[in-house]
């Protein structure tokens, strides 16, 4: 949002002697979509992550690196998803149905994802310009129903809407304390989810044997 904001400044309003732009004339009404249970949240990104596996993850890896385009070190080959896929597909000594790694990288994989989640809740917890919704993702209908309501308020009732939603924000963060919080990854059962995901499992081995060996890392 900040980045946009200020691309905004640059593009629609004349540059000031501090190098901004004037806001002045332009009503910001931004929103926040809270997911409104953290461990249904939390079980969505899991299945997303193994849709990824299935729908190629490892395949995808494999090509970039083998042609280059690809470099392991970069922004992209730091990204939550393609980090833990190539130091699956780099390990030493590496062997089919390395069952031990698999489930490894599967646990690695889901707590950067679910991870990346909660930090960005985190972030905007901490923005009182952000109006909180509790966001269901399977009505959307009714989710922009309501934000066409509340863009519909005066800018001063918007603004006091905002600094009040403060219930939301401590609900999602009461969620994720005390003693019944802990959440269990589907990511993380073991021989399960590895016999689940044994098609996905061969195509990894054949992945990992096409990897240059100057990615190869040395034990």
């Amino acid at each position: 949002w900040s980045r946009l904001a200020r691309q905004l400044e640059v593009s629609r309003g004349p540059v000031s002697r501090t190098g901004r732009a004037s806001r002045q004339g332009y009503v910001f009404k931004s929103f926040f979509l809270c997911p409104e249970d953290r461990h249904a949240l939390f079980n969505r990104i899991d299945g997303r992550c193994l849709k990824m596996l299935r729908a190629g993850l490892f395949e995808e890896v494999a090509r970039l690196l083998e042609r280059g385009s690809l470099d392991p070190k970069s922004t992209a080959g730091c990204a939550i998803g393609y980090r833990q896929v190539i130091d699956y597909l780099a390990r030493p000594e590496p062997h089919d149905r390395d069952l031990r790694a698999f489930e490894d990288f599967l646990r690695k994989f889901g707590t950067a994802t679910r991870g990346y989640a909660r930090s960005q809740v985190q972030w905007f917890a901490r923005d009182s310009d952000f109006l909180w919704l509790a966001a269901n993702p399977f009505n959307p209908d009714a989710v922009g129903d309501e934000i066409r309501r509340h863009i519909a308020r005066p800018q001063a009732e918007f603004e006091g809407l905002a600094r009040l939603d403060g219930v939301l924000r401590e609900r999602w963060a009461s969620q994720g304390r005390g003693s019944g919080a802990v959440f269990a990854s589907c990511l993380e059962f073991g021989s399960s989810i590895v016999e689940d995901l044994e098609g996905v499992l061969r195509t990894v081995d054949a992945c990992t044997r096409r990897v240059p060996e100057r990615f190869r890392r040395q034990p």
